[in-house]
């Protein structure tokens, strides 16, 4: 019995320690109060050990355990960007208010992130946050660690989102992207229906018949394209579509423009100017986007295909390719 009892011990031991460490969360300092420095205190409303000014703000990044109520203990140093140095606190404890701290979203796969009303990717949409890099508000975490309750403040949205979705570094607005996209155009014959995921998921938005949309894309897969970055033009007005979306390759397209020191466009067969040529293309055709290239920058290549012939089937710059309705 006494053996049994100490290995009870031992596993309830272990299973606090991971509690403790699953009630960790990397965030920064970003105090509402931008007229003040922050207080850092030795215990939840107790004495000030330490300030950070209020220059300093999104520029301290630290952990924090997540305790009840309104104060949260850092645990260990804090990190300050701009010096590039650790700061650590004088106090045998420090303790932060969590008004003062924040996250922001990571949409760098050009994608609005979601919140949920449980900590659980199939649980019911609390709502949509729709701008990038956005200012989250922690409140809480989950058991596992995984996902963090937060408010959006813009819109007092409250729910909880992935905490793999959230990023802790310096605070910087933008949508900048490090991966290839595509502007292309799409004139369905019929009503047509975007996607969740390739080939299959629900309907997320519909494109009208005999309407011209313009929409960006990217990560090609399996002939199929995701939108990036939550917008279709029609009819010179934005739509917003909040879902993650995919439209197939062979519903949208490009139109081949005329190169100024040439009558046509090569096509090669790879991504590569030393690439053996295997057709060219007249301007004014309509190519179909296949593939893209692992290119950032530009020029950037795209594989196209034109319906009814394969021969003109290969890779061409899009320099050579306009995407606009």
């Amino acid at each position: 019995m006494r053996r049994l009892l100490s290995v009870l011990v031992l596993c309830l031991s272990v299973a606090g320690c991971a509690s403790v460490q699953q009630g960790e969360l990397s965030c920064f300092i970003l105090d509402p109060d931008t007229e003040g420095p922050t207080d850092i205190c030795a215990k939840p409303g107790g004495k000030v050990v330490y300030q950070v000014d209020s220059y300093d703000f999104d520029c301290c990044n630290l952990t924090v355990v997540i305790q009840p109520g309104e104060w949260w203990r850092i645990k260990g140093p804090i990190w300050d960007y701009e010096s590039g140095l650790e700061v650590e606190i004088p106090s045998r404890e420090a303790w932060i208010h969590r008004s003062a701290l924040a996250l922001a979203t990571d949409n760098l796969d050009g994608q609005w992130r979601v919140l949920r009303t449980e900590p659980r990717a199939d649980a019911p949409k609390a709502g949509t946050i729709t701008e990038f890099t956005a200012l989250l508000r922690p409140m809480d975490l989950s058991a596992d660690g995984h996902w963090v309750q937060v408010r959006y403040e813009p819109s007092n949205l409250t729910g909880w989102i992935e905490v793999s979705r959230t990023r802790t570094d310096m605070f910087e607005k933008g949508d900048g992207y490090d991966f290839p996209t595509l502007r292309v155009t799409a004139a369905p014959a019929a009503d047509l229906s975007l996607l969740s995921a390739p080939d299959q998921g629900e309907a997320t938005f519909v494109l009208g018949k005999g309407k011209t949309y313009g929409m960006l894309v990217a990560h090609p897969d399996n002939g199929w394209w995701q939108l990036i970055d939550g917008y279709v033009s029609v009819d010179d007005d934005d739509v917003l579509v909040t879902d993650e979306s995919w439209v197939r390759g062979s519903d949208i397209f490009l139109r081949v423009v005329k190169p100024e020191d040439q009558d046509t466009v090569p096509v090669y067969a790879s991504p590569d100017e030393d690439a053996p040529p295997v057709a060219s293309l007249k301007p004014g055709m309509v190519a179909h986007p296949l593939d893209l290239g692992e290119e950032e920058y530009w020029p950037r290549w795209v594989r196209i295909a034109v319906d009814g012939h394969p021969e003109l089937d290969g890779w061409v710059q899009d320099t050579f390719l306009d995407g606009m309705p």
